[in-house]
This record gives structure tokens, sequence and C-alpha cells, in this order.
């Protein structure tokens, strides 16, 4: 039989215990200790207890006796803690009128209980219930503040206690009374011998208590210059309140306690606000602005934007029609280089352009030998591109004589254009740019397709699934007559598909190590497998039919270290998810950018996105997305503890989750924590870790707008919640600062 040198231990966390195991009738016996939950307490082979997290735990201890018999035995631990709950944002509150809560979630035995110390004696504190405290204070001051669990120990005192009958007298009796209380001053919340007492401590936080009797500001509506700094009539009572000023124009920059309007004609509000005191006053913006919208080249018309309050005729001049010429409307023509102002004019007010026009495209006899890669010779004459200034000029006469210039520089006869040639009198020092204006840049393609390496083998899909089994080279796919079908295997060291059609019921398990390109194609009621060390790039891919979960959660699941890209996809296809992505073990994508993806014509039991995984202080770019019926439009699960950022711009939503609780557009889940201790300690979206930046997103029909308290729509378990978090073993977590993301909406 087993004895331990204790069967009970109270411990607070990191206290350590070591265990005296003895067994007579086992000679040189070999115990084996065994933790029951080694998130609260874990024991080494020689039997050392480390307490971890506060909660009960059992060691059991074991031993083979010399007749093959286990003999065992068990020692119980309580590992005693104590952790604040409080609004981390609102640590001050204000004197005399409001009270500042402070909560506690704790572990311990019954007869040790919660009590409250506070450093500062016109700090009062009353009792709402264990663990719950109201502080308050007459006087402007701040205190420190902790909570300690001390021993409930009960003795008896003789008190007397009146007799209730005709006769009356009275009689002596004995009273419990909890020595805990002995360690405070109730009155002053001030502790005394507690700390030698206590089991265990909090943290300690620093609460505030401000005079703010009044904010007010003299007059009712301003009007200030644009672009200009200025101060506001507010007067605070006291003076040195530090007092926060808000306003949701765009056009608006609050800065120091001064205002500046940045568009004229702009009427807004501003508020003024500090604990429940406020006052607004209103802004009127006057004055002119004027700004170029491009940059001035020479052959190319820039416009001049102008805006005045109050409103009044806006006129343009230039001081050199023959460097630019303006036209009434504001739209200057750049004629050649120098230097001109354009003077724009609206009543007194004048603003000042400066024009110092550039020449569109870089003369061609004045390329370096290492620039004249940017031209390109062609077929014939006719064909040739000039490429120059990243700008693209087809044909004319006095592209024979670039082509001509171009042999020379590159040591090649030009003979052969010497018929051409003789048919243009050119000379380069006449000509300041090549060709006629081709128009303004297209705008560039945020994120354009990755290259397809040059010497890419095209494989056309048939009865030879070998062919789509190349590791070691570059494949292009190609669906033609016969579409993917079954379940392929398509391995390559970089793969594109190029409008591939996946037949119904397909689930490819597609891998290329370089990277996958997806370009165009349909999916009827199938998955998408992909696996990459580089980037992931879909584009113009359709979807159709439906995918049950029995078969899959998802019909596209992506697992990368590298940047993923979705694009200008047309999901169709109903089911579970649509699109998971960092799901597989030790895959955490660079970067995630979506854009203009389209499920309104799909019906989805769960999320449209999921997010599993990200790589530290990744960002998620979600744009232009369009859900339909959908549980929640975003999952979020941070697995390996990260900092992320998430951008959801110009988005909408037809219908989420009905029910309160899990109602929202993100949900915030963690399904790897594994223990209620861990996922607290984790805390995996910690406002530090996981911003969520929302702007212009619309729920059916109406636009989403930032609330005056953000619990509202965090965590509320009502119809404005947008984001809610969820532990697979806590369940539902209330809101609180420190354990949901920081969110931001515009």
């Amino acid at each position: 039989m087993i004895s331990l040198n204790s069967s009970y231990k109270l411990l607070k966390v990191n206290d350590t215990f070591q265990i005296v195991a003895k067994c007579p009738e086992v000679e040189n016996p070999d115990f084996k200790y065994e933790s029951t939950n080694e998130d609260l307490l874990t024991v080494d082979e020689k039997g050392k207890v480390t307490a971890v997290a506060m909660g009960r735990a059992y060691v059991n201890v074991s031993v083979v006796d010399d007749k093959g018999i286990t003999q065992s035995a068990q020692l119980s631990f309580d590992v005693a803690g104590i952790q604040l709950y409080y609004k981390k944002d609102e640590l001050t509150f204000r004197a005399g009128v409001d009270k500042f809560l402070v909560q506690s979630r704790l572990w311990v035995p019954s007869k040790f209980s919660p009590v409250l110390s506070i450093d500062n004696e016109n700090f009062k504190a009353r009792k709402v219930t264990p663990g719950v405290f109201e502080i308050t204070s007459d006087e402007a001051g701040t205190a420190k503040v902790k909570m300690y669990l001390a021993e409930v120990r009960l003795k008896k005192e003789e008190i007397e206690v009146p007799i209730k009958n005709e006769k009356g007298g009275i009689i002596r009796v004995l009273k419990e009374v909890k020595v805990s209380e002995e360690y405070i001053d109730q009155a002053t919340g001030k502790a005394t011998e507690i700390e030698n007492a206590a089991v265990a401590v909090s943290e300690e936080i620093e609460i505030s208590a401000v005079e703010i009797n009044s904010i007010k500001f003299t007059e009712p509506g301003i009007e200030v210059e644009v672009d200009t700094d200025t101060e506001l009539p507010l007067e605070v009572d006291p003076e040195d309140a530090d007092v926060n000023l808000s306003c949701l124009s765009d056009n608006v920059e609050i800065s120091e306690g001064k205002v500046k309007v940045t568009e004229p004609g702009i009427k807004t509000v501003v508020n003024a606000e500090l604990l429940g005191v406020k006052d607004q006053i209103t802004l009127t913006s006057k004055g002119l602005k004027a700004e170029a919208a491009d940059e001035f080249t020479i052959g190319r018309k820039t416009q001049i934007i102008s805006k005045v309050y109050p409103k009044t005729k806006i006129e343009y001049e230039s001081s050199d029609d023959s460097v630019a010429k303006v036209s009434a409307q504001g739209l200057v023509t750049c004629i050649k280089e120098g230097e001109a102002t354009i003077t724009v004019k609206a009543g007194e007010l004048t603003k000042e352009i400066k024009v110092s026009p550039k020449v569109y495209f870089t003369p061609i006899d004045k390329l370096e030998d290492d620039q004249i890669k940017n031209l390109k010779i062609f077929n014939t004459i006719r064909e040739i591109f000039v490429y120059a200034a990243g700008r693209e000029v087809k044909s004319s006469d006095l592209i024979k004589n670039i082509a001509k210039l171009y042999y020379i520089k590159t040591n090649k006869n030009a003979n052969t254009f010497e018929y051409e040639l003789a048919m243009v009198n050119f000379e380069f020092d006449k000509y300041q740019s090549l060709g006629s204006d081709p128009g303004p840049e297209p705008t560039p393609d945020p994120e354009p397709s990755p290259e397809i390496p040059e010497d890419a083998e095209e494989v056309i899909v048939s009865d030879d699934p070998e062919a789509l089994n190349q590791p070691e080279k570059d494949l292009v796919i190609k669906t033609n007559e016969t579409p993917l079908s079954g379940t392929p295997s398509i391995v390559g060291r970089s793969l594109a598909f190029e409008d591939a059609e996946f037949a119904n019921g397909t689930v490819a398990n597609i891998n290329g190590n370089d990277q996958v390109v997806i370009n165009g194609g349909t999916v009827d009621s199938g998955r998408l497998n992909i696996a990459s060390q580089g980037e992931v790039y879909i584009d113009g891919l359709e979807t159709s039919g439906n995918l049950d979960k029995g078969i899959s959660n998802a019909a596209m699941s992506i697992n990368t270290n590298g940047k993923v890209v979705l694009k200008n996809l047309k999901v169709g296809q109903s089911g579970y998810n649509t699109i998971e992505i960092g799901l597989a073990k030790d895959n955490q994508p660079s970067e995630i950018y979506l854009e203009n993806i389209d499920f309104t014509d799909a019906v989805l039991s769960n999320n449209a996105i999921s997010i599993f995984d990200t790589a530290d202080n990744a960002k998620i770019t979600i744009k232009n997305c369009k859900f339909g019926k959908v549980s929640n439009p975003i999952r979020i699960s941070n697995r390996s503890n990260v900092n992320v950022e998430v951008n959801i711009e110009d988005c909408s939503c037809t219908e989420w989750e009905q029910r309160l609780q899990y109602t929202g557009m993100i949900i915030c889940e963690d399904y790897t924590s594994g223990s209620k201790a861990k996922e607290t300690s984790n805390n995996l979206f910690a406002p530090e870790k996981v911003k969520v930046n929302i702007k212009n997103f619309t729920y059916a029909g109406n636009k989403l707008t930032m609330p005056e308290d953000i619990s509202t729509i965090l965590g509320s378990g009502t119809a404005d919640q947008i984001l809610y978090v969820y532990g697979d073993k806590t369940g539902l977590i209330a809101y609180s600062t420190d354990r949901f993301p920081a969110v931001t909406i515009e």
C-alpha cells in the first residue's frame, strides 16, 4: 500500500511541492506520477509538482509490487488564483458622481474569500457580491487597487441576545466571526496584515477619480478657414481636464485641441466629451482650395480642381502661355519645358500653382545604352512598338529613325532601313517627345497575375494521369475537351490553369511548390485542395451546384506560406464553407488579398471565408465582396497567436445568422488551445494582436456605423452584434476589452 506525505495541498500559481511516496511492500519501488490536468498542474518523474494555473487537479501515484499488482494513491491539489475583470479603457471615473466596478474570477476552497486593497484612503469600496466591488471617491486622485484571497477562519465569541417573551431578559450565546475581517479596514479598504495571510494576489491596477464640472462651447457654431489650424472656443471646468474631441467627417483633422478642415464648404459637428459630460459645436469651412489632378506633362492636359465657399466665380490665368495655357474651366495644356504660374482667383481669394512641364517621353537620342532594352523591334517597320517611360506608342514615320538608331546602338546593320529612311526627313534635335499622347496611364492592377515561366510545359488533360504529376517541371494545364474529373492529383514545380473545367463532383488535389495560378475556369459541386510554398493566385473562377458537408467542409482549401490572392470569383456553389485558408499545420500565409468575390448565389450554413492562420504581422484584405445567406461571412482563428490586421472594405451581406448569440459578420474562434485555461491564457484575439478595420459595409441594405459604446456590437448577443469570440472549450466569451479584437468602423 502506498503512503504519501500529504493527501491535499493548497498551492499558488508557480508554487512547487515535492511528493514523498512510500510502499514498504516493494523493494526499491519505481513510482509513476501522472497529473489529471497538465494545464493546471504538472509533475515530473521524481514527483515534483508545479502549479500552472488556478483550478483543481489531482496527481495519481502508482507502483507495481513484487507480485505484479499495481498499487495506487492519489493526492488532490487546489491551485488558488484570482483574476481581475474591468474595462481597461475606463479606468477613470468622475469624483463624487460615478462608480468604478471591479470584478474577479477566482478559484479557492470555500474557506477563502476575495478581499479588496486600496492604497488611497479617499477611495471607498462597497462589496456588491463576493469578488465584486464598487469604488467611489469624493475627491480627485489616483489609487492602486488589487485583490487578495484571504482565509476565512471561524471563531466563536460570546454575545448577549434579548429574550423575546413576556418576561424579557437576556441570554448569552456563541456567534461565529470571520477572522478574515481582521485583515482589512472595511471603511477605508486598506489592507493590514493580509499579505501574510493571502493565498493568492491579483494584478495591481491604477484607477483615477477626476473632477469634471462642465464642458461648454461659448458659441453654437463658427466659420473656419480651410487648411488652417483653429482653436475652438471651449471652456472646461477644471481647466486642466483632458477633454476628448471627435468628429465623424473625414475632412476634419483634430490635433492637440485644434481642428483643421481640409475642404471648403464643409458643415459638420465637433463633439467634446469627458466621462459623460459633453457639448458640441458646428463648424463651417470657408476659403479657396485649388490643386492639380495630375502632374504637368508636355502634350497632355491636366485639370485644376478648385473649390470655394461661399460660392464665387473662379477665374484662371497663366503667367506664360508659351509654356502652359489654361482654359476658363481650369484645364491646363503644357506646350514646352519651362516655368509658369497658374493663378486661381475667386473674388479676393487667390491661389498659385507652379507649372514645370515634364517631357512625356524620353527623346530617343538621349537614351543610355542600358536603357535601350526599353525599345523592342518586331517583324517589320510597320509593327514596331516603342517602349519608353513605361508608355507604348505605335509605329509612325519617326519610328523608322528610332529603328535605325536602335540598330546602330546595338552594332547591327541599318542598311535594311535605307529605303524607309529616304522617305522621311528627320532630325532628332527637333523632337522633344515621341509620337502622340497615348492618354492617361491605366490604373495598375494592385494584385497582378504572377508570371508563368516561359519554358513551362503545356499539358492537355487526357487519360494519362502521369502527365499531371511532374514535380520537377513547370506545367500549364488545359482541359480543352476533357474536363478534370474524379480525384485527380496535379503536381508540378509551378502550376498554371487556363480556363480549366472541373467536372461534377471532382475533388482535385493541386500541389505547385513554387506557385499555383488559376485564370478562369469552372467548378461544379466539387472541391479544390490547393497546396504551395509560394503564391496562390485565382482569378475569374466560377463555382456552381452543391457540396454536401458529408463530402467536404469547404469548396476550396488553400494552404501555403506565401501570398494568397483571390479575385473576381463567382461563387454559386452552396454548402457548409466556401473558402478555407491556412487550415493545414505549419501553413501561415504571408498575406491574404480577396477582392470582388460574389457569394450571393450560394447558401452557406457556416462561413464564406475561414482564415485559420497567418504569418506574424500579416495583412488580410477583403474588398468589394458580396455575401448572400450565410451563418457568419468571415471566420478568424489566429491559430499561431500572432499579430494580424484585417481590412474589410466596400462589402455587403444579405442575411447572416439569426440566433442572436451567434449573429454577426465575424466569428473569432479558438479551436486549438484545448482547454478553458489555455483559451484564457492564449487570448488569441486580444486587441494588441488582432485589429479589424471595417469601411463601408452594408448589412440588409443598412450601412454599419461606429457606436458610442463598442460593447453593443461586440459579443453583445443582440441584433446589433457584428463580431463575437468563441472558444471550443469555453463556449461564447463575454465581451471585455482585453479578450476582443480592436475594431474600427467607417
